[in-house]
């Protein structure tokens, strides 16, 4: 890991945002198959790029690591990155770290290098001069620290490591999965749950594994009808595909459910907001609230009938435009609260409306994350308001798109709210 952190930033002169894992290149151009050119973003002196970089020197090296009332001092350091980063040197020094507003120095003393494998164990450290161990409190530093560590056993520690070689330019073989599959169909009757699975005519030597309510309940299936004879009422589905030779597996296909919960629509007389319903259009099949999201916008569905006692996940009937898919700054981000009959909240939280595709016609909705609840049978009312997203930061106020230079964008279209019940 150490090696292929060092080696990307050496090579490009910069902290990648991303590079192609089997060559390390930052893009990787293929002139047979044009849409698998990648990585498909990329930039220069990535904060989250140089944050992994920082943190291994600072985190993984040196092992230095902030506790809620201290530090922990855990450096690691094998006996290849000794001999052949830090051969010229019998020691390596870390200036001015500051943690919990107080700043350290940290010498770390090596061994002499060795040609064996393994990584070297901690002999002493000193903290200010006097001997400490591992975990300091905060209450033991100064203002100002001089930490010396002193490495000295080698353990051999674990050698085992998988080694990938493969051509980065073909699919499937033992680095990459089929593509995901989909749940073409789904019905209940007396003889139990049965879906038919449909898979990638192009792919072969694939199986398939089924998902109910996030646990695996059926391995090694062809493509077609399988029954699950124990599936209630309220079952969720998934289906996932499998290399047989390879072991590498897909993506989970996207859920499908026996209910298909309480849906509301925004035409429904039970909606409330301060936005008129468009019609649909070209793009959009349905009604909906059109930019919802101002930090003023209200949104309320009034008097949904629950007919019964279990567990649901409460979501949003939702697209988000503003920006690609590949992008998260303008994300939707609100609060919903769902109140019973006499307005005491049930439940609230965070909710949140990620960039989805746009179709030139016909663009299907999504649903927002969910919100998790108990209810009991009985009349709720759903609010909405505002939260905030990356957008209403500062720092992001020079982004060039939607989010940054124009202000912040944390709206979408709201075409209804789901209750769909998982017990």
């Amino acid at each position: 890991a150490i090696d292929s952190l060092v080696r990307g930033a050496a090579l490009n002169m910069s902290n990648m945002e991303n590079l192609e894992w089997l060559s390390g290149q930052p893009l990787l151009l293929d002139e047979r198959k044009p849409n698998l050119i990648g990585p498909v973003i990329n930039s220069r002196r990535q904060l989250w790029s140089v944050g992994a970089y920082l943190g291994m020197v600072v985190g993984e090296v040196f092992g230095v690591a902030a506790q809620d009332d201290g530090i922990a001092l855990r450096p690691f350091v094998t006996a290849k990155l000794r001999r052949e980063m830090f051969g010229a040197s019998n020691e390596i020094a870390l200036h001015e770290l500051r943690l919990h507003g107080k700043r350290i120095d940290l010498r770390l003393r090596l061994p002499a290098a060795s040609q064996d494998d393994g990584y070297y164990a901690i002999e002493r450290i000193l903290l200010n001069g006097k001997p400490a161990g591992p975990m300091v409190r905060l209450a033991q530093l100064e203002a100002d620290n001089q930490v010396e560590i002193v490495l000295g056993k080698l353990v051999a520690g674990q050698q085992d490591i998988r080694r990938v070689q493969d051509d980065p330019y073909a699919d499937g073989g033992a680095t990459f999965g089929p593509r995901e599959p989909a749940i073409a169909d789904l019905k209940r009757d007396a003889k139990g749950v049965t879906l038919r699975i449909a898979g990638n005519d192009k792919e072969q030597d694939v199986s398939y594994s089924v998902y109910r309510d996030g646990k695996r309940v059926a391995d090694g299936l062809r493509a077609g009808n399988w029954t699950d004879r124990a599936g209630s009422a309220f079952a969720c589905y998934a289906v996932e595909a499998r290399f047989t030779a390879s072991g590498n597996r897909s993506h989970h296909s996207a859920p499908r459910c026996v209910d298909t919960g309480i849906d509301i629509a925004v035409t429904d007389a039970r909606t409330v907001s301060n936005i008129k319903a468009s019609p649909p259009n070209a793009r959009f099949a349905t009604p909906h609230l059109a930019g919802w999201g101002q930090p003023g916008d209200r949104f309320a569905v009034e008097r949904i009938a629950v007919p019964s006692a279990g567990n649901y996940q409460v979501q949003l009937r939702y697209h988000n435009a503003a920006n690609q898919v590949n992008l998260g700054i303008s994300g939707g981000v609100k609060w919903l609260v769902l109140k019973d009959a006499r307005g005491r909240v049930v439940a609230q939280g965070v909710v949140q409306l990620p960039h989805a595709p746009l179709a030139k016609a016909n663009t299907p909705t999504v649903y927002s994350t969910p919100l998790a609840v108990r209810l009991e049978r009985g009349s709720y009312r759903l609010e909405m308001s505002d939260f905030y997203n990356m957008s209403y930061l500062d720092s992001n106020s020079s982004f060039s798109a939607a989010g940054g230079l124009t202000g912040p964008s944390n709206r979408f279209d709201i075409h209804g709210v789901r209750l769909l019940r998982t017990d």
